[in-house]
């Protein structure tokens, strides 16, 4: 028996299928675009700058003010200063932060890290135990001869300062790589006082040789060869200027900001880097007088809006402790970002020196 089989067109239940498929394809496409441009950096938000989301301000930090803002992660970019956390786990993915705020304690001598401190302008407060003996001639920086005048005896506004030469003032680097591309065409000069250092240098000699403020300075490279160990090298760098000087009434870590453009006002005619602050937290690790810390960092804000309108860009709360459960009185400045250029940045330690001396002279 012969079969005949007859072909024909496809029906219509057949285009409808494949039409119905062809849709269903364009819109998961459509779907998966969309949120990868806009579900999933709002998640990310809502993950990683919990910040930007005021309901939960009160519920990470209790007595946070509702409009105090939290420093966002930068994941993925030069530096990140959510540095609390050594991994986020961001939608099911790891991403290494750059940057850790806290590490365990390593067990290196203290001699096998390259740099010194020195009081600023020569008047022979010894440097920290285990560090190199400086020439107490200056910061030996470019365009500095060390013939700086001597410290005033007595402040501006009258008040005397410490009869023993102690430092009222300690300041150092945790990111001494840190520079300014427009000036060095590189963000980060690895394993050198790169332009930060310069930046700290300068607040440290306007602080004394204008404002007569005593200060120590430390150019101990914290961050070479392990970027990650950067605050565990630096948080004994802080001890030890706590030991020698105990009477400290402010410790500075010099910063600048990256990931982002250019930070300025216009101060005389000229163009200034703006300036922001950092304080740490007890949000993983304890850090129980932190709200001291964030006082501080207020009364420095409300000083530099007086006196600099324009200059500063506010202060943020973060996880991490960037060594501020050492003290009180410790502050993290971020100077402009790497996209500043180096005078912008040093013009801003110029005015800054001022502020932080107000601050300092007029302490209860």
């Amino acid at each position: 028996m012969r079969h005949i089989y007859v072909v024909g067109r496809p029906g219509k239940f057949f285009l409808r299928q494949a039409f119905l498929f062809a849709m269903v394809a364009i819109v998961a496409f459509a779907a998966w675009g969309l949120a990868r441009q806009v579900a999933f950096p709002f998640l990310r938000e809502m993950l990683v700058r919990p910040g930007v989301q005021a309901w939960l301000v009160s519920w990470e930090f209790p007595g946070l003010a509702s409009g105090q803002e939290i420093l966002p992660a930068r994941l993925g970019a030069e530096e990140v200063l959510d540095s609390q956390l050594a991994v986020v786990q961001v939608l099911g993915r790891r991403q290494s932060q750059v940057a850790r705020g806290e590490e365990p304690e390593r067990k290196l001598p203290y001699g096998q890290v390259d740099g010194q401190v020195e009081p600023v302008l020569g008047q022979g407060i010894p440097p920290f135990p285990g560090e190199p003996q400086g020439s107490g001639t200056g910061s030996g920086l470019p365009g500095r001869t060390g013939e700086d005048p001597e410290v005033p005896e007595l402040h501006r506004d009258g008040s005397a300062a410490p009869a023993n030469g102690e430092p009222q003032v300690f300041i150092y680097t945790t990111h001494n790589a840190e520079t300014y591309i427009p000036t060095a065409g590189v963000a980060k000069e690895e394993g050198q006082n790169a332009g930060i250092t310069e930046v700290a240098a300068e607040l440290a000699h306007e602080l004394e040789g204008t404002y007569g403020v005593t200060v120590a300075f430390s150019r101990t490279i914290h961050d070479y060869p392990d970027f990650s160990g950067s605050y565990g090298n630096s948080a004994r760098t802080v001890s030890q200027a706590l030991a020698a000087y105990p009477h400290l009434r402010l410790i500075v870590d010099v910063h600048r900001d990256a990931g982002i453009g250019a930070e300025s006002f216009t101060w005389q005619g000229q163009n200034v880097a703006k300036v922001l602050l950092v304080v740490g937290s007890e949000h993983t690790l304890p850090h129980p007088r932190w709200r001291e810390n964030l006082a501080l960092a207020n009364h420095i804000k409300e000083t530099m809006a007086a006196f600099y309108p324009g200059m500063s860009r506010g202060v943020r709360v973060q996880h991490g402790r960037y060594n501020q459960h050492l003290s009180p009185q410790a502050i993290l400045v971020e100077v402009g970002t790497a996209e500043n250029s180096l005078e912008e940045a040093k013009r801003a330690a110029r005015l800054l020196a001022h502020v932080l001396a107000e601050v300092v002279t007029h302490e209860d």
